[in-house]
């Protein structure tokens, strides 16, 4: 009885089990149709990438961006920043080189090898440009397709594929969507244009006849029977959203990576997520089938090899902290070749070909570490091309910006340093033809391989900014006045909001200046620096750079309006703040031989020729004899000359932004025994202490060391004599000349010099005693009879000295110069 009663509980508890199970595997199909459900946690960790480089690497000229290998395994085709290359696979030499100009996403031959697709973007600016798709003939290497976008967008990993027939191809569209086309006709065969966002992947069936993408609605996957128009959608709540997908050779399967790091392994004729990994930690950023559709590799951090029926680990390798493999291919069923790049350093783009049993790398494809500088405030600096020979450098720079509508709003120059802090004399050689404003082509010293080198830019005098000007002109801020409510010399206080293009402006107020000008203030809110305003009823319009945190703009009119006017706010211009620093470390592969260099038609002379005087005029002679009592005094023997001097700057203009109203100069000359300058150092000191600019000089090189720039200047002997050449043309050409004798600011005689032409007044202050020139100024007359000082440059003692401060030594030690 007791037995009988048990099996009765026992049947009663084992139905409600089976119940159970059978409403939740109703209830959720996606259990009812798991076939397993793995993770990497469960499995050792990778083993990590091998120390040092494989036995055959092969040095690629740029940044390394995309690949594929033929389906015989004989070709490998390498998009970098500069070119499309070709490599022999047996030999490693390079076979073809075909020049690029866009961003490159993907490279894929057709299955049998007879054309060559490229896609990426064109870009023009930092994150937007033009879809650019080529096909190629392997034979001929003739174009026999190719497709530009009208529409203007940016796709970070567009998709592209071959179709099994060798002549469709299947590519994303900026239209958020898929295009296929014939190549061989140029007709475009079948298109879908309704995804969520543009497919960041695609795969072709074996078949040729249907796609599956990424970018569906509900980020899941769309499959497309492509002849007969029709598609249905894989979803599986799991997963984030899919960025890789591809069809299994067999086309029994479909393999998706996804953001998070999993993956979905889908059964074909049904349709269902059967097989879920967790891959990877954070994202699945390549994936690929073995040939004989049993494992599935995946890469994000490192490489991982799945069973595709069990979704078991088989081996995993290549960890290195600060990589992705954005690309993975397999190459045959023991062979996996992978693209990395780095997120947290700076590593060479590299191709890698794996041994999937051990993770030893039998191959190696060396490309450039970096290309592309820090944007900041809508600009960024990118490395076009370097060239490196035993004599010189050739490094080729240009601008981006975020958008069409921003631009340089004053000179920029460019910055080279190495990992020790030592600077390259870059001479700009940009052909007449390039616009210098975007692109500028530099020639400097021969790198050494492996340096570190650092570019940033640089807009003198305001260092670490960078003016820009924004175009606002197709949504202009509007606001409407009456300027015939103002007197001349009233104003008008404002608190007035203009919304200009998204940007919040202030208006505070509204002068009449004249009969015929207004001037406009806004707040200096943010970084804005100035603001260009329009009128149809305007004949010109100016800014004036931010002072007080204040922005001040004028309209002009031929007669002032006597009712309402409406205003647009067409331009802003403001500081952008650096670094826009782009590192990169010399590869072999930068080094070629360049050709020789053609002189240039009147090159810098070694020596500069002694001054030539006409003057017999006492005066002049005066002069002359004081000045070279004191050159004598001084520059007697070989050594160093300090000489400092003060300088004022008065009545500046608007906008003016250098000199400032005062600042030091600093001059350190070293001379050989005739008195020539071998070396020479120039520093700007300003109010506070702090460097404006400075330059160095050897022989006859010479380097602004604020912007960089480098200049050839003659040899020439040192003379502290700043005004005989001028007093010389003044008494030659009728000049008005007075001679007065006075105190100089220290007490001692001095002889003053005045020389005028009728618009300036040139003096000049001698030291009767010591015949040094201790003061020079101009000023301009004006009509009334008065005069406007304009600038005064205030010497003190010069002296001679065996050697200079270390640290101006040091100075010299950290220019390059040829």
């Amino acid at each position: 009885m007791k037995s009988t009663q048990f099996l009765k509980a026992f049947s009663i508890l084992f139905a409600l089990i089976v119940l159970v199970i059978g409403v939740i595997y109703i209830a959720n199909p996606f259990l009812s149709s798991a076939v397993f459900s793995t993770s990497y946690q469960d499995f050792p960790d990778p083993t990590l990438m091998p120390e040092g480089e494989p036995n055959r690497v092969v040095d690629v000229p740029g940044f390394i961006q995309a690949f594929d290998v033929s389906m015989d395994g004989g070709l490998i085709a390498v998009a970098t920043s500069k070119d499309l290359i070709l490599y022999d696979l047996q030999t490693l030499e390079a076979i073809r080189n075909q020049p690029l100009h866009e961003q490159v996403f993907q490279v894929q031959f057709s299955p049998d090898g007879s054309r060559l697709a490229v896609g990426g973007v064109s870009l023009e600016y930092i994150e937007s440009g033009s879809l650019h798709v080529t096909v190629w003939d392997t034979a001929s290497w003739k174009i026999i397709y190719e497709y530009e976008s009208a529409l203007q967008g940016y796709s970070p990993s567009g998709a592209l594929d071959w179709s099994s027939n060798n002549k469709n191809i299947a590519f994303s569209i900026l239209e958020r969507g898929l295009s296929v086309v014939d190549v061989e006709t140029g007709k475009v065969d079948a298109s879908l244009e309704d995804f969520i966002v543009s497919p960041f992947d695609l795969s072709w069936s074996p078949d040729g006849l249907r796609l599956i993408s990424t970018g569906d609605l509900g980020y899941g996957l769309r499959r497309w029977r492509v002849d007969a128009g029709k598609w249905v959608r894989l979803y599986d709540p799991r997963p984030q959203p899919a960025r890789q997908v591809k069809w299994s050779p067999d086309g029994r399967k479909i393999a998706s990576g996804h953001f998070g790091g999993t993956v979905c392994v889908w059964n074909a004729g049904n349709n269902k997520c059967e097989g879920y990994i967790k891959a990877h930690f954070i994202s699945v950023d390549a994936l690929d089938w073995s040939p004989d559709s049993r494992q599935i590799a995946t890469a994000s951090g490192a490489i991982r090899v799945w069973d595709s029926q069990t979704g078991g680990l088989t081996s995993s390798f290549g960890f290195y902290d600060g990589i992705i493999y954005k690309e993975l291919r397999w190459f045959d069923s023991q062979t996996i070749a992978t693209l990395e790049t780095s997120y947290t350093q700076y590593v060479p783009s590299t191709i890698r070909f794996w041994d999937t049993a051990t993770g030893d790398v039998k191959l190696a494809f060396r490309g450039w570490d970096n290309i592309q500088g820090l944007n900041n405030g809508g600009v960024m600096l990118g490395l076009e091309d370097i060239q490196i020979s035993t004599d010189r450098t050739l490094l080729q720079v240009s601008l981006r910006f975020d958008t069409p509508d921003i631009v340089m709003a004053a000179p920029w120059s460019l910055q080279m340093t190495d990992s020790q802090g030592r600077m390259y004399p870059l001479t700009d050689i940009t052909p007449s033809d390039m616009d210098a404003g975007v692109t500028r082509v530099y020639q400097t010293v021969p790198l050494l391989a492996g340096e570190r080198i650092a570019l940033d830019l640089v807009s003198f005098p305001l260092q670490g900014r960078m003016p820009l000007m924004m175009d606002i002109s197709a949504n202009p801020g509007r606001f409407t006045i009456n300027p015939s409510a103002l007197q001349i010399g009233e104003a008008m206080m404002l608190d007035k909001e203009i919304q200009a293009n998204g940007y919040l402006l202030r208006l505070t107020g509204i002068r009449k200046t004249s009969a015929n000008e207004l001037l406009f203030e806004f707040d200096a809110e943010e970084y804005f620096s100035g603001v260009m305003l329009y009128s149809s009823a305007a004949g010109g319009s100016s800014t004036n750079i931010a002072k007080n945190d204040k922005i001040t703009s004028s309209i002009s009119f031929s007669e002032m309006p006597t009712g309402a006017i409406d205003i647009e706010m067409t331009r802003i211009y403001y500081d952008a703040f650096g670094p826009w620093l782009l590192e990169f470390q010399v590869a072999d592969s930068m080094f070629t031989d360049l050709p020789v260099p053609v002189p240039v038609t009147g090159t810098v002379p070694t020596a500069q020729p002694e001054p030539k005087f006409a003057s017999q005029e006492p005066i002049f002679l005066e002069a002359k004899a004081l000045t070279e009592k004191f050159n004598q005094s001084i520059l007697q023997d070989p050594g160093w000359v300090h000489v400092v001097s003060a300088i004022i700057t008065e009545n500046t203009q608007p906008g003016h932004t250098y000199p400032p109203p005062y600042y030091q100069e600093e001059q350190w000359y070293e001379i050989d025994a005739e008195g020539w300058v071998t070396r020479n150092l120039t520093t700007h000191w300003g109010q506070a202490g702090d460097i404006l600019q400075q330059s160095v000089s050897v022989g006859t090189q010479s380097i602004n060391l604020t912007i960089g720039e480098a200049m050839e200047f003659p040899m020439h002997r040192l003379s502290l004599d700043w005004i005989l050449h001028d007093l010389d043309y003044a008494l030659n050409h009728d000049e008005s000349v007075l001679r007065e004798e006075t105190a100089c600011e220290d007490g001692s005689p001095c002889l003053l010099i005045s020389m005028s032409d009728g618009n300036f007044i040139r003096r000049v202050w001698i030291n009767a005693e010591t015949g040094q020139q201790v003061k020079l100024q101009t000023s301009q007359q004006m009509l009334d009879g008065t005069e406007t000082i304009l600038f005064t440059q205030s010497f003190l003692p010069a002296e001679q000295m065996d050697a200079p401060p270390q640290e101006v030594l040091d100075m010299f030690a950290r220019v390059l110069f040829p």
